[in-house]
């Protein structure tokens, strides 16, 4: 089995750039609980059945049942870019089955989206910590190696920006990136609805750090996607059974009809 392209590094804190020192340790404990729950789930639950979006077939708050959206609501999609559309070392099959809600998403809001791009470095000799070893094993996917215009971000999202903001991350969480809170700043931003890729990675950093500084958080069931469907479901289920109170998941028209109705 191959190792996921966005593993976290081994002891790397979700909210560092934050400056928590919370362990980690029971969410850790918790992901791989509701991991095996899924996995079990799905071997000998549904083997004939269609498998249905996880915000829709359990109570992960498929609603937003913290009221209207705010008028300050941002769009952060992250990651959806050619580098993980194609069939690189990095690919996620099914980007392509969230792209039109992700669209959908971004249309509506173009000038209060902000896209992330995931950056790698040049070489591994580049990156710091435990990302040497991370990109060592990836060295094809560094800089030095990668196709330049696998860094953009997938039409038709490319077409978004401008107006569309673009942050570059060069790792998971983009709120490392002193550009993306800026931006946020300038949008005034407090409330996040947040799409893309990967649910487990990625996507989990982002909402950690994004919980951790106090917005709002709106995940867009229909518009995230990984590699792994099992790693996805037992994410939102951590979501919905951990972070009731700060963490909303719903489809991407419930979203779009309360941001039509500002």
């Amino acid at each position: 089995m191959r190792l996921s392209p966005c593993t976290k590094p081994t002891g790397t804190g979700l909210s560092v750039v934050l400056g928590t020192k919370e362990p980690v340790m029971a969410i850790r404990f918790s992901l791989l609980c509701g991991l095996a729950s899924a996995i079990a789930h799905r071997r000998f639950g549904q083997q004939t059945e269609a498998l249905q979006p996880l915000w829709e077939d359990m109570s992960l708050g498929s609603d937003l049942r913290f009221g209207p959206l705010s008028p300050n609501t941002v769009h952060l999609c992250v990651d959806m870019q050619t580098l993980f559309a194609e069939r690189t070392d990095w690919h996620v099959p099914w980007l392509e089955r969230v792209l039109p809600a992700v669209t959908r998403l971004a249309e509506a809001g173009r000038e209060r989206t902000v896209f992330t791009r995931f950056v790698p470095p040049e070489r591994p000799e580049d990156a710091v910590g435990a990302w040497r070893r991370y990109y060592a094993h990836w060295r094809d996917m560094t800089g030095e190696r990668l196709d330049p215009r696998l860094i953009q971000l997938v039409p038709p999202l490319s077409d978004l920006a401008p107006p569309a903001i673009v942050v570059d991350k060069a790792y998971y969480s983009p709120f490392h990136e002193p550009s993306f809170r800026q931006a946020l700043a300038r949008l005034q931003a407090d409330t996040l609805v947040i799409s893309g890729g990967e649910t487990d990675v990625c996507v989990l950093a982002t909402v950690m750090d994004a919980v951790d500084a106090g917005y709002r958080v709106i995940l867009a069931g229909d518009a995230l996607c990984s590699v792994s469907d099992e790693s996805h479901d037992a994410i939102l289920q951590h979501f919905g059974s951990r972070f009731s109170h700060q963490i909303e998941v719903a489809p991407t028209e419930e979203i779009l009809d309360r941001w039509r109705a500002l």
